[in-house]
Order: C-alpha cells, then structure tokens, then sequence
C-alpha cells in the first residue's frame, strides 16, 4: 500500500492542493482521490 503523508500544512491551503494534484489526486464530487489508490494522510496539529 502506497501512503502519501503530509504534515504542517498551517495556512496553506493552495500549497497543499498543489501539491496533492501533483501526487495524482484528482476531485469528484467533492471528494479527493487517486486513481491508483494510494491514501493520502493529512497530518495537523491540534492546538487550544
């Protein structure tokens, strides 16, 4: 299995789509995924 990670993504919203279109992923209705059926993982830190 083929898992993208990315993390640290604060305030970068475009940056990260770019980077995931980039990777192969592609929109459908309103759902990001990829073709070949890696799995993005999104990772983001909680603060309070």
């Amino acid at each position: 299995m083929k898992v993208d990670i990315v993390g640290d993504i604060h305030g970068c919203y475009q940056e990260l789509m770019d980077l995931l279109m980039k990777l192969g992923y592609q929109w459908s209705e309103g759902n990001i995924y990829h073709p070949r059926q890696p799995t993005a993982c999104i990772c983001r830190r909680f603060s309070r």
